[in-house]
């Protein structure tokens, strides 16, 4: 029989369990008093209320009118809103918002997870997540704990809507995900602690929302965290929203109305010297680009203890880097918080921190460059990446360097109707990861093979000539661009420069490798008759997240579209499944077409010259590897 929520608490045999499961692990008893009921002094709009809220988090604050308020005046803003990912980044759990399958049973790392859906509602029995982390953390071998209970939890949100989508249960103290990620594209639950570029762990991976989601997914986000650990959060709404942007709409409407308001004498009015409603497109490009800084950045509140109690302070048109130790290169700051996130030239390579790579571009330092340079909120070619049609096609670099317009091929060397041609792909490659892809970096700069041989950060050229060395690149940038060639390493005069990435790298080259080995514009210029044994190799790689990113390069190439891999079995089978692939491209008989070619580690015959194969495996860059998407 189901419980009824909203008059008994679920939770109590939890915190009785926990209690003894905390003696008998020899921890200190937590405090096991009854949360007390959250005071919310903002106002709930009625358009805002839901049944299903959970305990830990209500909608709605004082200043902020809501999205829906918004349409009424700006009825085609909303609508473009509406339409974009930005909107459905968080959502109540619903059958029109829950993308993955729910009558299905999870396992992964000696837990279960018994998921199915029951009418208009999807719950997951599980084992309690504040449970769950204690055994972890205290390192207690869960074979010697038997008959653990499990409880079910009702999904109440979803976070992502385009390329995976999280779920959140809620606890008693908080809400906390259900450690599996749903993958869109590929219809497949993966284990949320595989789905990022984190050193292999046997741990599961669990969050507050409330803590750590609410700030970039929500609106004007006040986490609430009381003195018994608990949270009371409040945001304006779910999502990214209007007054993410825009800031606080009630003083906009009431001004308006104010204005407009003709019963009342101009000295009554009682007005502000301006509309208070902020416009990014007015702002200056550093206040503009701060807006979306606040979620596309990453960096260390002021007063950590403050922003968990009360939420931030900053409201767009503010300076954002008053409030907060943006997380740049060479601070103390970052390499406590961030070590992972920079390349060793200081170019930053963790996807969804595009700000920290734009603040070091020279169109920024020394320009007016701004997001809203190549993006745009309301008029976008795509909902995906929301680009300003035409950018992606050398718009927006044209608008400042307007002399290369007519001649663009004398610049760059190549055809003009080529990929290389296009600017982006020459001083924005894919250096950056996220979801389980390569991301453009956004630190705008030309290729330079002598950064490349000192920070091990991928160029350019070599992105897209994935068969060429680093080498190769050094010469054509100095016979082209008066570049001095650097001293480089043997291998990296006779080695394909991704190649040797992919195999002796550290597991953000070989991810960033693994992707850009089945990137079509890079295959249509490097041909696809070479990569499948290199790609092999990393079907069993330590890091899941650079074997599932091999996996789907591989399946990229001709004959292995129909690949079958399951890149979370056991080394052996993961092993036999490489086997395979390097049987199948053996078959295809294309080794001769590249026979000799020692910069694609193959003899006189085609075949794969183990040897130096085995010493770069043997001399790859094992250090973890944390990116914090």
């Amino acid at each position: 029989m189901q419980v009824n929520r909203l008059n008994v608490s679920p939770f109590g045999h939890t915190r009785l369990l926990l209690g003894s499961l905390i003696l008998m692990l020899g921890c200190s008893p937590e405090q096991t008093s009854t949360k007390p009921a959250s005071t919310n002094p903002d106002p709930l709009p009625l358009s805002s209320r839901v049944s299903h809220a959970p305990n830990s988090l209500s909608l709605g604050r004082t200043s902020y009118a809501a999205s829906e308020a918004c349409k009424e005046c700006h009825e085609e803003e909303y609508s473009t809103w509406h339409d974009s990912y930005h909107r459905t980044m968080t959502q109540w759990a619903s059958t029109e918002t829950v993308l993955a399958p729910f009558d299905t049973t999870l396992k992964s790392r000696g837990r279960t997870y018994e998921l199915e859906q029951r009418n208009d509602e999807f719950w997951v029995t599980m084992l309690e997540p504040e449970l769950d982390r204690l055994i972890s953390a205290r390192g207690v071998d869960q074979d010697h704990i038997v008959n653990l209970p499990t409880r079910a939890h009702k999904v109440v949100m979803t976070t992502g809507s385009n390329i995976a989508q999280t779920y959140w249960v809620e606890t008693e103290d908080s809400l906390q995900n259900l450690p599996w990620m749903y993958h869109i594209e590929e219809k497949k639950w993966i284990p949320a602690e595989d789905s990022f570029l984190f050193p292999p762990t046997d741990q599961r991976f669990f969050y507050d929302w409330n803590a750590l989601c609410a700030k970039c997914h929500s609106v004007a986000a006040k986490p609430g965290l009381e003195e018994d650990g608990s949270y009371s959060t409040q945001v304006a709404e779910l999502g990214i929203a209007c007054e993410s942007c825009h800031g606080p709409g009630e003083p906009h409407i009431a001004f308006q109305r104010s204005r407009q308001d003709r019963t009342v004498g101009k000295e009554e009015r009682d007005l502000p010297a301006k509309d208070p409603i902020v416009n990014p497109e007015k702002l200056s490009h550093d206040l503009s680009s701060q807006i979306c800084a606040q979620c596309h950045s990453n960096y260390r509140e002021a007063d950590f203890e403050k922003w968990l109690a009360a939420g931030s302070d900053y409201l767009p048109g503010q300076d954002l880097e008053t409030q907060v130790t943006m997380h740049r290169f060479g601070l103390k700051e970052t390499q406590t918080d961030y070590a992972d996130g920079h390349w060793m030239d200081g170019t930053a390579r963790t996807g969804g921190d595009e700000y920290l790579g734009m603040i070091q571009s020279p169109c920024y330092t020394q320009g007016e460059l701004s997001c809203l340079s190549c993006h745009s909120l309301h008029n976008y070619a795509s909902p995906i990446d929301q680009m300003i049609p035409q950018s992606d096609e050398n718009e927006s670099c044209l608008k400042c360097h307007e002399s290369m317009r007519n001649d663009i091929g004398r610049h760059t060397h190549h055809e003009e109707d080529s990929s290389g041609s296009l600017c982006i792909n020459c001083h924005m490659p894919h250096t950056s990861y996220a979801l389980f892809k390569g991301i453009r970096s956004h630190r705008i700069v030309s290729p330079n093979a002598t950064e490349s041989a000192k920070s091990g950060r991928p160029n350019a050229c070599n992105l897209c000539h994935l068969d060429q060395t680093l080498a190769w690149t050094a010469n054509h940038l100095e016979d082209w661009y008066q570049q001095p060639i650097p001293d480089l390493h043997p291998q990296q005069e006779a080695v394909s420069s991704t190649l040797r990435h992919a195999l002796r790298g550290d597991a953000a080259q070989r991810v960033i490798a693994a992707w850009n080995l089945g990137w079509q514009p890079a295959t249509e210029i490097s041909k696809t008759d070479w990569q499948a044994p290199i790609l092999a190799q990393l079907l069993d790689d330590p890091y899941s997240v650079v074997r599932y990113v091999a996996f789907r390069s591989l399946k990229e190439l001709p004959g292995f579209q129909d690949l079958e891999y399951d890149f979370l079995s056991d080394s052996e089978s993961r092993q036999e499944a490489a086997s395979h692939v390097l049987e199948t491209w053996r078959q295809q008989g294309k080794e001769a077409a590249r026979a000799e070619n020692g910069r694609l580690l193959l003899n006189s015959e085609g075949q794969l010259d183990e040897g130096l194969l085995n010493q770069l495996l043997n001399e790859r860059d094992d250090r973890p590897i944390v990116i914090a998407e």
